[in-house]
């Protein structure tokens, strides 16, 4: 198995015709959506924000490193947009009609893009960015029944779709999955005529119950997320999971360059899991038991109580945080518990109950897991007899 490196290396220089639009194509778009594109004179120079033009304009030096900003890791990034500059299989990838709108004080972190790919039309919302409102307007999911971006998204595809007047696909990573799925769900009946696809890689769900929309829309809906899943899993969601093997735990599987693809299938398709990990479920079930027991006040609480320590350390940007997390963290909860001393003894009373409740649900699970394989040799067995 390998990343989507190993994708490109082994079939970046195969044309459409001799490899059709294949499931790696949908992780490379999915990347290209955090490229800072808005930050180039290009976009401007182009009027990208009305038209298109071919990705490859983007692709001088200065300008890759440029448009990498965006990404977490933007070395490791970078390599990724190195290896896909080379790539002749994406000569004819044309982009453009960005849409933004980043606001502090309307809490809202919002970039959309629509891709040209192969005859393709994939109208694209990128998620969370490295931007401190970007987890402000996260933590909104749970706040809110909608928040700022999924109205910019429903309304960016009513808006493409009725441009291109053809059939569109809707993709999006993390935030960005929420973001098509939304966009989906609560438009026109026109556009959802219009729309093949509806791909969610490891977004969130909803706050509220979705399962009648889900039911009514499955078959255009597709859903990935990692093995070890932490943010596809959070909140509302009766997706049917397609889930697939990462590299890393966790928070870092959540990140597409760590995604694995199949060694027998040419890295065409995403190496696939049966099962999330004990620790996924756990934690699947418990945060939405939390939210539910303590209430959307005491939610309210917790967000406003991290802003207030990411506030003390006075960073813009969610990265200086990670960059020195333990000073940082011990920093900002040593100011927080001297002004708010009793709204800090309440934030550690509900991080105890948080994990006492992911304990006994972790117990559960583990022995339902063994109970279930339990009965798989059972009926084994008895097949063998």
């Amino acid at each position: 198995m390998a990343s989507i490196i190993g994708f490109l290396n082994k079939n970046g220089n195969k044309s459409f015709n001799l490899l059709p639009f294949c499931e790696a194509d949908l992780i490379v778009l999915g990347l290209l959506s955090y490229c800072n594109f808005e930050s180039s004179k290009i976009t401007k120079t182009k009027n990208l924000y009305n038209s298109f033009t071919k990705i490859r304009d983007f692709m001088k030096e200065n300008t890759k490193r440029k448009i990498t900003e965006n990404f977490f890791k933007p070395e490791e990034f970078l390599a990724f947009l190195n290896l896909f500059n080379k790539s002749s299989r994406y000569d004819d990838v044309e982009l453009g009609f960005f849409e933004e709108n980043k606001s502090n004080r309307n809490e809202i972190q919002f970039f959309g893009l629509t891709f040209l790919i192969d005859d393709r039309v994939f109208v694209t919302f990128r998620g969370t960015d490295r931007s401190v409102i970007g987890r402000k307007e996260d933590f909104d999911l749970v706040l809110k029944d909608v928040i700022p971006s999924q109205e910019e998204a429903k309304n960016y595809l009513f808006k493409m779709v009725n441009i291109l007047k053809r059939p569109v696909n809707v993709l999006g990573h993390s935030k960005g999955g929420n973001l098509a799925y939304f966009a989906y769900y609560y438009n026109d009946i026109n556009v959802q005529e219009m729309v093949n696809k509806v791909y969610n890689l490891d977004g969130p769900g909803f706050k509220f119950d979705t399962s009648e929309l889900y039911n009514k829309h499955k078959d255009k809906l597709v859903k990935i997320v990692p093995h070890d899943d932490v943010v596809g899993i959070l909140l509302n969601d009766p997706s049917e999971l397609i889930i697939c093997k990462t590299s890393q735990a966790n928070v870092n599987g959540h990140d597409m360059l760590t995604w694995q693809f199949d060694f027998f299938n040419n890295y065409q398709t995403l190496a696939k899991m049966k099962e999330l990990t004990i620790y996924s479920e756990t934690l699947k079930v418990s945060l939405n038991e939390f939210i539910e027991q303590i209430g959307i006040d005491k939610v309210k609480d917790i967000k406003e109580a991290i802003f207030e320590i990411v506030k003390i350390n006075k960073v813009k940007d969610v990265i200086a945080i990670y960059e020195s997390a333990l000073k940082n963290i011990v920093r900002g909860l040593s100011v927080y518990k001297k002004d708010n001393p009793e709204q800090a003894k309440e934030m550690e009373e509900l991080i105890k109950e948080f994990l006492k409740l992911y304990a006994n649900n972790f117990k559960k699970i583990q022995e339902n897991r063994r109970a279930d394989v339990f009965k798989k040799f059972i009926n084994l067995r008895e097949e063998l007899r």
